[in-house]
């Protein structure tokens, strides 16, 4: 249990989660694939951990600012969080849900790879609110640079995932290749 207690402390959200949230809005404008798999509605699950403080509240603040967002890629979307319990649990949920934006909060990031491996040809945009989760496996992921908020992309996890980024964002975001 100490162990991901120190793993959970490790993993927190170095940019702020209300512009987290807004940035995710505008780059779901640059996925080329979104609004084919999301049949008129985006469905965005947030993942949080239970017993992990800053996991929840991170989830909570996530949930409120996306509810200040009218729409994501010009569709309605519907917000929903659920605590994790394994990969193939979440997998299964986003296959029932047609999830199409999978918003991973602080606290998980000893499973990050777990799910992104899971998530191989399901065509979901993986995010997580800190920035070592893009370096497991999550596509897309934020970090500071210079004291700016900056994109991170894992390109492999993209291409495995079926997200094709246009080039814009790639120009602007870290790429992991």
């Amino acid at each position: 249990m100490a162990a991901s207690a120190l793993d959970a402390r490790a993993d927190s959200a170095t940019v702020p989660l209300g512009l987290q949230v807004e940035l995710v809005a505008k780059v779901a404008d640059y996925d080329k694939t979104l609004l084919g798999r999301s049949e008129g509605m985006i469905h965005v699950l947030v993942v949080t951990r239970a017993g992990v403080a800053e996991s929840g509240s991170a989830g909570a603040r996530v949930l409120n600012a996306l509810s200040a967002i009218a729409t994501i890629s010009g569709l309605p979307h519907q917000d929903s969080s659920v605590e994790f319990t394994d990969a193939p649990s979440l997998i299964a949920l986003c296959k029932a849900r047609g999830v199409s934006i999978l918003y991973m909060m602080p606290g998980l990031a000893d499973v990050d790879e777990k799910v992104s491996k899971e998530l191989a040809d399901i065509p979901v945009l993986s995010v997580s609110a800190t920035a070592e989760g893009t370096a497991k496996g999550i596509v897309l992921g934020f970090d500071l640079a210079g004291g700016k908020p900056k994109l991170v992309v894992n390109l492999p996890a993209s291409k495995r995932q079926g997200v094709r980024l246009s080039v814009e964002v790639l120009r602007i975001a870290t790429v992991i290749e």
